[in-house]
């Protein structure tokens, strides 16, 4: 607890865990063609209806014949009426949210290999036909 201006305040911490996977299916994939967000060709685009698509799926909607007569696009979301910017799809503005939680998922991620506990400086190696960890020092199995 802490005093604020003669008042008891209490402050809480409030942790959340969260699955990658489902976050990732959730907030980084493309609702078009469940394809996860990236910097290039599935590049996150904000539709004006506030909606994100990735910018090949966008790309692709472009080419139908009923998009190049009329230069409007439905939203695969919410079936909006969306105009293409004239540069085109490239020119429909990143979703600036979905990069920074891929940048964050990024710098988040690493991956985790054990050392051996006999030899600490060497990291255990993975058999895949055997389904165990071991060290290729010893007989060390984990």
């Amino acid at each position: 607890m802490r005093l604020t201006r003669g008042h008891m305040a209490s402050t809480f911490i409030e942790t959340v865990n969260i699955n990658l996977e489902d976050f990732s299916e959730t907030f980084l994939t493309c609702a078009t063609c469940l394809c996860t967000y990236d910097q290039e060709r599935k590049k996150a685009k904000l539709l004006s209806c506030s909606h994100t698509v990735c910018l090949e799926c966008l790309l692709r909607m472009e080419q139908l014949p009923q998009v190049i007569e009329t230069g409007v696009v439905r939203c695969p979301l919410c079936r909006e009426m969306i105009t293409i910017p004239s540069g085109g799809s490239n020119a429909f503005p990143s979703s600036f949210l979905i990069n920074q939680l891929l940048d964050l998922m990024q710098k988040q991620r690493k991956d985790v290999v054990p050392n051996c506990s006999v030899h600490q400086q060497e990291q255990l190696l993975y058999c895949e036909a055997c389904d165990l960890v071991f060290c290729q020092h010893c007989d060390s199995l984990s």
